[in-house]
């Protein structure tokens, strides 16, 4: 990663930590969540679509990657 990348990266996640959002799942939820993603690429921008009652009532679209931890190296 060249060095102009690292830094719109690392100004993206400054930005992103006065703009957090929680949201509170049960295990069940989080697995099941988490393993839509599984297959897809976790450093590659993705769109997070929420439904209730299978209607579609917002949509996220995430510039950065995905982190599945309890720990972060980044």
């Amino acid at each position: 990663m060249g060095t102009e990348t690292q830094d719109v990266s690392a100004r993206i996640k400054e930005l992103a930590e006065g703009n957090e959002i929680i949201i509170s799942l049960t295990a069940e939820q989080a697995s099941a969540l988490l393993e839509q993603w599984d297959d897809k690429d976790p450093t590659a921008p993705a769109k997070i679509r929420f439904a209730v009652d299978e209607q579609n009532v917002a949509e996220i679209h995430v510039a950065a990657y995905r982190y599945r931890g309890s720990s972060c190296c980044v």
